[in-house]
């Protein structure tokens, strides 16, 4: 499964490398402004898991859920 790992900090290589041990292939974004060409790219990922509540990744967020991505909010939903 593909994921979108929307979140800032220094905890992405922590929950990248959880998602890759199971199997996921993962990409990371930390926030910044939101180009067309990111939704497009992302839209061929299966799902988004946010962690937090920053304005700029919500927004990222609710355009890929428009566009009919699933947006986990904890890694434990997360399927396997």
């Amino acid at each position: 499964m593909k994921i979108v790992l929307l979140l800032r900090g220094d905890v992405s290589s922590w929950y990248a490398a959880t998602l890759m041990e199971r199997g996921h292939e993962v990409a990371i974004h930390g926030g910044g402004t939101i180009h067309g060409h990111l939704i497009k790219d992302y839209a061929e990922y299966d799902g988004c898991l946010l962690i937090g509540s920053d304005p700029d990744l919500v927004e990222i967020a609710d355009h890929l859920e428009t566009i009919g991505m699933p947006i986990w909010r904890n890694l434990a939903d997360v399927p396997k």
